[in-house]
């Protein structure tokens, strides 16, 4: 059966929007295999997760510290790199924008198709945790310029065309150096008919 590789940069407790894509294509018939980056150490290094192989790696890293992640990103970067270059798989798919340099180059080198997932706007998200405006613009741009090499782009937000969403997506759809990406949002849709409530349920 054809395998799909997915590079996470957390350690998959699980990640609920990559668990729900890696169930879906299970049952589809690819076999999943997840490099996740376990920061802490703490987790099991091989597992087996509803028929979706995770597969835990360093370095060890502090959470919430912008420059212990900076500092050992590349030492991540390596590992997925070393692990996955020797694996045997049909397409690669990464999630966000940490992981899409590895990504670009292990699918050049193995010539298969590169699916980037972003999850969120990278550069807002570090802003938005106190990086400064400068830095988020560079990851704007290195994104715009990584983007290129992607088979396929997904996206979360159904408003990804406002260049103030999407700062390095946006710009390199709008240059024509990608296809329309497709769209996933974090949320599920309601089964069945809608639920009704007395007119004093929120009272």
């Amino acid at each position: 059966m054809p395998k799909v590789v997915m590079l996470l940069s957390n350690p998959f407790r699980p990640d609920v929007r990559v668990f729900e894509e890696a169930k879906t294509l299970v049952e589809r018939g690819y076999e999943v295999e997840i490099i996740a980056w376990d920061r802490d150490g703490k987790l099991k290094p091989h597992e087996e997760i509803d028929r979706i192989l995770v597969r835990r790696i360093g370095p060890r890293a502090l959470y919430g510290s912008l420059i212990s992640h900076i500092s050992n990103l590349p030492r991540f970067w390596r590992r997925c790199f070393s692990d996955a270059i020797r694996a045997d798989f049909d397409v690669l798919h990464v999630h966000d924008l940490d992981t899409l340099f590895p990504g670009v180059l292990i699918s050049r080198l193995k010539r298969i198709p590169l699916v980037y997932d972003a999850h969120e706007s990278y550069g807002l998200m570090i802003e938005g945790s106190g990086a400064p405006k400068w830095m988020g613009r560079l990851l704007d741009r290195f994104e715009e310029f990584l983007v290129p090499f992607t088979t396929n782009v997904i996206v979360v937000n159904p408003n990804w065309r406002n260049p103030r969403v999407y700062r390095g997506i946006y710009p390199a759809f709008e240059k024509g150096k990608i296809t329309e990406p497709y769209l996933i949002m974090n949320c599920r849709e309601l089964s069945g008919p809608p639920r009704t409530y007395p007119k004093n349920a929120l009272r």
